[in-house]
């Protein structure tokens, strides 16, 4: 019931335990810090989720290249795919795991934020992720099928 009488359903209001019963708001302006928070939690959640995809990239080692030339009647496609690893006993691979441990904590937290049913929480979370993906997953590179793209 997290510290009120709302029950498990969505409500908006300004009661709200979050986390552990130390996070306690009652006020209106203890809500709006409290969304600021989790609304930074959400943003650093997401710009380390990008993070951890550039730093893979960045370390992998043993990358082997694979050139594949197709033509058809309109164009000649040139297919290029490249597949890396990372050695188990790296210091790359270690700050790949703690990066993971880090997201897996982060990304449970933002979940029982959500659980306390607070409308105004579960859209600071949502505005959070949204604005760090809007911040950085440009940053990411995208896979395109040449096959598809080619089709007109």
């Amino acid at each position: 019931m997290n510290g009120s009488n709302h029950g498990s359903f969505f409500y908006f209001g300004s009661e709200v335990t979050i986390l552990f019963d130390g996070w306690h708001v009652t006020t209106t302006a203890g809500l709006i810090g409290s969304c600021a928070i989790v609304l930074i939690i959400g943003f650093v959640f997401e710009v380390l989720k990008t993070f951890r995809a550039l730093h893979i990239r960045n370390a992998a080692i043993n990358v082997r290249h694979r050139e594949i030339a197709k033509e058809n009647e309109k164009s000649q496609i040139l297919e290029k795919h490249a597949e890396g690893e990372i050695a188990i006993l790296s210091w790359p691979h270690v700050i790949q795991t703690l990066l993971q441990v880090l997201l897996t904590g982060i990304g449970y937290i933002l979940m029982l934020i959500v659980m306390t049913y607070n409308m105004w929480l579960v859209i600071s979370v949502l505005i959070g992720v949204g604005l760090g993906y809007f911040a950085s997953a440009w940053k990411r590179h995208i896979a395109v099928d040449t096959q598809e793209t080619a089709k007109e």
